[in-house]
């Protein structure tokens, strides 16, 4: 974009909103195309109907602008362009990066009869803050991202002057023809709008004296409105919750069944609304999440609309799975809608809170998003958003984009897993090359924090593992003043990783260090962290701790193999030790895979269930403590089902192959569908009379490995298969 940006006259304090407009005509059949960039958060309306929604949100290096056609939104005569921009306060930890002022910039082109006539902001647009909303933070959800809203009795328009300043001949979004950086950088909107769904009525399952309580069925990320009428001079207050909460007797809530309307305690962030004795709307400016909303007054209140409109990344599903088993289904569908609810256009660790990018849960979440969709954008954003974040050591901020800076080491070498993972399922070479020296450097900074036994020792920052009972800020004791094992064993499995990644974008000498690295690593491990009488690993090398976390990773890093890592396995099970918590088994079940021992994986189902049973809707981060009823790097379950009881995984860089091995121990039958980028598989298999039967649709040409049974293997490249294995005698028939 070049051109014209417009500024405020001021530099707001705090919070504020702004609204920019513009008329114009056009002609029957006309034709719009806008660029349009902002710094704030804007809402885009043409003839007062939504159009675009941005910017996306963003690192400090880029501010991403968007492209709309808005030539359907036009009538014949007199058009108007508005743009709600809200400036938010500084304190903000997810943002795009923002100046001292508010400001806007919009290029239009307008085509009528085969001309073209440009146009854009400057002084002509008007502007007005809108003064009649008070933005605040309930002293109980400070981190709650964007700040709730106070809207008053009536509304006021506050004038204010505009500033207009040219684009300096910019030509590639930023820069001067001396290579100074003029302006933010601009680049093209990596991702689409925000899906916003149809409205749907919340519904009305409890109410009395001075309350209503509303439903949304399940837990959304939703644009709320509310079309109400109270008395002049009281306030409604709105609060959005997550789940019920049941007291317990003695004074304290605990979270058992979510739904208790009758006897349990709804907590959350709100909203205020003073009222003025006639009826108003109230739309606020940021989604919300939530399943339940109570409204809370004094007086009469009048509720003719309560409305909600789902709004997240639109995800299109490709990746689906039915089981024998109803309780899998279900689990399936919740995991979906968790997934759903922490993506937009970052990765969320919770949707209420923080709404913060993490680079473990991250990781995850895209690993999940893979099985349901074969698109890759948001996964492409969300590697290049984190390592935008690099620090001179080489660590990625835990989180990010963020004004907060916080560092959790682990969480920059899950940013390498999770380019692999990427490597895998998209296919992108070239990408993923471009980020081969910000994996080196992660790497790099890990080997200068090598203590003198070659361990990952102590750092400054949070040496944060999982959240386990017991473990004081998610660290195992002894973690803060001498090594982590599984820090040690991490970095192996990392630089395995990276030296797979290396290899495959022609770097072949890296690669070659990279494994030398990691067996000197693992050798280490071996050597300091090794309890002899326990036949298990330390969590730190003096300690007498042991955990799930410290044995999986010893089997994934390469520390331990073969028969020594069943027999591992197997002790860790047997043992009173460390659990893993819902995020952390995803690495258990692959040590379990790893060692054929993924039957016990299911045990740990009982975990999700008991979840179902309480009538959860999304997964929680914790069932019982934490206040994140909604954390997508629980969704687990999603790879379980469509990579192991379906058993569609890659057989090579973007699918260029296909394995199909399904784990058939604990179900009778199952179907389903795996999205990959050559088109969909769809693989359906059954037990019956002492026979597996295995039916699979697939991309025409499509190498295709499969296993069933007993048999070794079967090569094809059909496009359809049909398989019958005896289970007793493993024969086979096509």
């Amino acid at each position: 974009m070049s051109g014209k940006r417009i500024f405020v006259d001021e530099r707001p304090d705090g919070t504020a909103l702004y609204e920019f407009s513009k008329t114009f005509f056009s002609e029957k059949g006309a034709g719009l195309f806008l660029k349009i960039d902002a710094d704030g958060r804007y809402q885009l309306f043409l003839n007062g109907i939504q159009a675009a929604e941005g910017p996306c949100q963003s690192s400090s290096f880029v501010r991403y602008y968007d492209e709309i056609d808005g030539s359907r939104f036009l009538t014949a005569g007199k058009n108007t362009i508005s743009v709600r921009l809200l400036y938010a306060s500084e304190n903000e930890m997810i943002t795009v990066y923002r100046g001292s002022r508010p400001s806007l910039r919009v290029e239009a082109e307008l085509t009528e009869r085969g001309k073209t006539v440009s146009f854009g902001t400057d002084k002509s647009w008007k502007c007005v803050r809108d003064d009649s909303i008070r933005f605040f933070r309930d002293p109980k959800y400070q981190n709650t991202i964007p700040e709730f809203e106070e809207r008053r009795a009536v509304r006021t328009l506050t004038p204010v002057g505009i500033t207009e300043k040219e684009g300096f001949g910019l030509k590639t979004g930023g820069w001067d023809d001396w290579g100074v950086c003029v302006d933010v950088p601009l680049a093209p909107r990596p991702i689409p709008q925000m899906e916003t769904k149809p409205p749907i009525s919340l519904r009305t399952v409890k109410s009395g004296p001075g309350f209503l309580v509303l439903d949304a069925g399940r837990y959304v990320t939703a644009k709320v409105t509310f079309r109400l009428k109270g008395e002049a001079g009281r306030t409604v207050r709105i609060v959005y919750g997550e789940c019920f909460l049941t007291p317990d007797g003695e004074g304290r809530l605990f979270k058992g069944m979510r739904d208790n309307v009758e006897t349990g305690v709804l907590t959350g962030p709100c909203d205020l609304v003073d009222t003025n004795g006639e009826e108003q709307i109230v739309s606020p400016f940021w989604y919300r999440a939530f399943r339940f909303i109570r409204l809370a007054f004094t007086g009469e209140l009048t509720l003719s609309e309560a409305v909600f409109c789902e709004n997240r990344y639109p995800l299109t599903e490709v990746g689906s799975f039915t089981g024998s088993e109803g309780s899998f289904n279900q689990i399936w569908d919740v995991s979906v809608n968790t997934l759903r609810c922490c993506m937009h256009e970052t990765y969320f660790d919770c949707p209420p809170y923080e709404q913060l990018q993490y680079g473990m849960d991250s990781a995850l979440e895209a690993l999940f998003t893979y099985r349901l969709t074969d698109d890759r954008r948001l996964p492409k954003k969300s590697l290049t958003d984190l390592a935008h974040s690099q620090r001179p050591d080489g660590m990625l901020q835990a989180s990010y984009p963020s004004q907060l800076v916080q560092v959790i080491p682990s969480f920059s070498l899950f940013w390498i897993f999770m380019l692999k993972d990427y490597l895998l399922y998209a296919g992108d070479r070239d990408f993923v090359r471009s980020m081969t020296g910000t994996a080196d450097k992660i790497l790099e900074g890990f080997r200068s924090f090598l203590d003198e036994r070659g361990l990952v020792g102590v750092t400054p920052y949070w040496h944060f593992v999982d959240w386990v009972p017991g473990w004081e800020r998610g660290v195992p004791p002894g973690g803060e003043k001498e090594p982590l094992t599984v820090y040690s064993m991490m970095y192996a499995a990392a630089l395995k990783a990276a030296a797979d990644i290396a290899g495959s974008c022609g770097r072949a000498a890296l690669a070659e260090e990279y494994r030398a690295r990691s067996e000197k690593m693992n050798e280490r491990v071996r050597r300091f962290c090794y309890d002899e009488k326990k036949g298990l690993f330390r969590d730190t090398p003096s300690g007498e701790g042991f955990s799930e976390h410290t044995s999986a990773w010893a089997v994934l890093s390469g520390v331990v193999t073969g028969q020594e890592a069943v027999w591992l396995m197997k002790r860790t099970l047997g043992e009173n030790v460390a659990k893993c918590s819902f995020a952390m088994c995803f690495y258990l079940f692959r040590a379990l895979e790893e060692t054929g021992l993924y039957r016990l994986a299911f045990d740990r189902f009982d975990g999700w269930r008991d979840m179902l049973k309480k009538h959860c809707t999304t997964w929680c981060e914790n069932p019982d403590e934490p206040r994140s009823e909604c954390h997508g790097w629980s969704s687990v379950p999603l790879y379980e089902l469509s990579a192991v009881i379906l058993g569609v995984k890659p057989g090579g860089i973007g699918f260029e192959s296909v394995i199909i091995k399904p784990f058939t121990d604990v179900l009778d039958h199952a179907g389903g569908t795996v999205p990959t980028p050559r088109g969909p598989v769809a693989v359906s298999w059954k037990k019956e009379a002492g026979r597996l039967i295995l039916d699979a649709a697939l991309p025409d040409g499509l190498s295709t490995v499969v296993s069933l049974g007993g048999l070794k293997r079967y090569e094809t490249r059909g496009p359809r298969i049909h398989l019958v294995c005896d289970l007793k005698r493993s024969v086979e028939t096509i």
